[in-house]
């Protein structure tokens, strides 16, 4: 697939995934701190929220931009076999 992303886009994917790497170092911090498990527990759930809307974000543009594909008259059923293919490794993700 193409490169879609604007520098904007490409700032706000950073920005997301530096939130990401904040939470991980700081569930890292938590262990050396003794933090309940409830609490690990917790923080795990809010990272995984964070790397799911992460991937939605992705999933977005890319929907938005084989809409754009085919408006420009590439062949419909190639356009969503590709995105078909990934929203299956998206859905992967979340086992």
């Amino acid at each position: 697939m193409a490169k879609i992303y604007d520098p904007t886009d490409i700032k706000n994917l950073h920005n997301r995934l530096n939130k990401l790497m904040g939470q991980m170092k700081a569930i890292d911090r938590m262990i050396d701190e003794g933090i309940s498990s409830e609490d690990l527990i917790i923080q795990v759930n809010s990272v995984k929220s964070a790397m799911h809307s992460f991937g939605r974000a992705v999933m977005e543009k890319e929907l938005a931009e084989s809409m754009k594909k085919c408006a420009e008259g590439e062949d419909p059923d190639t356009v969503f076999a590709e995105f078909r293919a990934l929203v299956g490794r998206f859905s992967d993700l979340s086992k």
